[in-house]
């Protein structure tokens, strides 16, 4: 079960998820490596799948480390594959908004172009704001939220 501000730990990243308004709200923390981001993505889609939650805003802001553009690239292939696994269980297709800053993030969006190229309804983003606009469900209260007033 996640709980408003439950917690997951591997052995370098730790999730904490939080079910909003219309999404789930993912942050990941610690050092990033591709084998365990892939196994988070996947722990994830089986939250979603649970509470049946198809928007994702995945906070990858506070990661450590510089994935290579071959991780980059196999993530974005990974997550398209795991998308469609998940839209073929009957649960609706999944929208993600990555949101973080450089190195997760770079100015090509070459992630999301691998991921969307592959069907993923996915934004890659910076901003936050832009993050919550592509999921549907920004509002003055989400950014307030957000910029913790």
């Amino acid at each position: 079960r996640i709980r408003k501000g439950s917690k997951l730990k591997n052995a370098h990243l730790d999730l904490t998820a939080e079910e909003k308004s219309g999404y789930l709200h993912v942050t990941l923390d610690g050092v990033y490596s591709l084998a365990e981001a892939k196994n988070i993505f996947v722990r994830i889609l089986d939250i979603l799948e649970e509470k049946q939650i198809p928007k994702l805003l995945l906070d990858v802001s506070k990661l450590n480390g510089t994935p290579s553009k071959i991780e980059i690239y196999e993530m974005g292939k990974f997550g398209a594959e795991q998308g469609f696994n998940f839209t073929k269980k009957g649960i609706h297709p999944i929208k993600i908004a990555y949101y973080g800053k450089e190195p997760f993030i770079d100015h090509n969006r070459f992630g999301q172009t691998v991921g969307n190229n592959r069907g993923l309804d996915l934004l890659v983003t910076t901003e936050i704001d832009e993050a919550l606009r592509f999921l549907g469900v920004w509002n003055p209260l989400a950014m307030a939220d957000w910029l913790n007033f």
